[in-house]
């Protein structure tokens, strides 16, 4: 994405001023997931120490450094002079963008939220691979598993802006895998932007009207091609342990997660090519760098056969079938969970402890976005017996509006412990402030 924006300000105090908006908070111990703790062997200080130098870090201008040496020589002179100016927003909106100041200067904003849901998607995705020689623990997830998961990531993507999603099982290798791919799609939406300035500078220099300096400014296949080219240059390469397969992949990745998201209902703003333009070009582009087929498909090796999976879970969710398949199964889960409400209420205080015993179950079997309804329909039960009782006095509150209550403070007890951005949105569900 590309924004004119006149400001009196240089690029490096443009973006300063951004991050100041969105301030970096430090990690917490208790919300660092399994998974990612055992890479760790479960040493949660020496995993909430590297998670904190992370945050510290711009990751923008860490994707940058892998980028420069395919990038022109000048963009470093430029980046020297205050120019042209990269940083990382820690904004929860999966975007990316360039944004021209006056001068012309340039700003490229890369949100945090964009590595978030990349490495959220990758991760679900990366279930559909069995890497290594065998696959033992975890347990492999189910294609429809991998579908439910997506639906959900997307879920709250749509309704929030955030990258959230489900606990489920996954092995390290495919952590690792999923890891480099949306590291590879995270350098090729930065070097897509960089793109845009590199062709603008190039059609300033060639002293162009200002309408064909605007276009050039604006083409997004043209950012597309700059993108690839850098992302695949064998000097961005000399340095890096993914393999250009895998490279390549995350590059084909990027375009067609959103392509995804647009296939399902989701509007982006502005226009653009469409998907199958843009990966054309894409597969174009890397044919001519290649000196024979044989070589183009090597290349091409994971990103075939990730295409084949992305497009058949897109298939599978844009299918009015699909829904119908999610409503029963949440049904079933929801039953489960209303039995476990059932049992847990009713008496002199909620059974916090059975109930908290069998919520993790539970849990993982239901869409978040599904316990997000569940949740929601608690507290408007609560909320109309606390209504009915101030109308009708003391005598209204019966049996039914204590079991209501019960089962309100149960879900509030539950929810606590829920990682961000679910905790707050569902609290938000049972109208409680923090």
């Amino acid at each position: 994405m590309t924004e004119f924006k006149i400001s009196l300000e240089s690029p490096s105090e443009y973006i300063n001023q951004e991050k100041s908006r969105y301030p970096k908070k430090l990690s917490d111990p208790v919300s660092i997931n399994e998974p990612l703790l055992s890479l760790y062997d479960g040493d949660k200080k020496k995993c909430k120490a590297d998670l904190d130098k992370i945050s510290s870090e711009d990751h923008a201008n860490s994707l940058l450094h892998g980028l420069i040496p395919g990038v022109p020589s000048f963009f470093e002179d430029l980046i020297k002079e205050d120019i042209v100016a990269i940083g990382e927003i820690n904004s929860p909106i999966p975007n990316a963008k360039a944004v021209r100041l006056n001068g012309p200067t340039y700003a490229v904003l890369f949100n945090s939220g964009l590595s978030q849901f990349l490495y959220r998607v990758t991760r679900a995705i990366s279930t559909r691979f069995t890497i290594g020689e065998q696959q033992t623990e975890p347990e492999a997830v189910t294609f429809e598993e991998t579908c439910r998961i997506l639906t959900d990531i997307f879920f709250w993507y749509v309704e929030t802006g955030h990258a959230f999603g489900p606990s489920y099982s996954i092995n390290k290798e495919q952590m690792i895998v999923a890891s480099m791919l949306a590291t590879e799609a995270e350098s090729f939406f930065l070097a897509h932007e960089l793109g845009h300035i590199f062709n603008e500078i190039a059609a300033i220099v060639k002293q162009e009207s200002s309408q064909a300096i605007d276009s050039a400014w604006g083409n997004e296949l043209a950012a597309d091609e700059f993108a690839l080219n850098v992302l695949l240059s064998s000097r961005s390469r000399q340095d890096s342990p993914v393999p250009i397969s895998v490279c390549y992949a995350g590059a084909e990745l990027a375009i067609s997660i959103f392509a995804g998201l647009e296939a399902i209902g989701v509007e982006f703003d502005g226009t653009h090519p469409s998907a199958e333009e843009r990966l054309s070009l894409l597969r174009n582009t890397l044919k001519s760098r290649c000196e024979d087929d044989a070589t183009y498909q090597q290349v091409r090796a994971f990103a075939e056969p990730l295409d084949l999976v992305f497009n058949n879970i897109i298939d599978k969710l844009s299918h009015p079938d699909w829904q119908e398949f999610l409503d029963h199964a949440a049904a079933e889960v929801i039953s489960q969970l209303d039995e476990q409400l059932d049992r847990c209420t009713g008496g002199r205080v909620p059974d916090y402890v059975s109930f908290h015993q069998s919520m993790p179950e539970i849990f993982e079997k239901l869409s978040s976005y599904r316990l997000y309804e569940r949740v929601a329909q608690a507290a408007a039960e609560f909320m109309g017996h606390m209504k009915k009782k101030q109308i009708e006095g003391k005598s209204a509150a019966n049996q039914e509006s204590w079991v209501a209550l019960q089962k309100y403070k149960l879900f509030m007890s539950s929810i606590s412990e829920l990682s961000e951005p679910a905790r707050s949105l569902l609290e938000e569900a049972l109208g409680i402030e923090t």
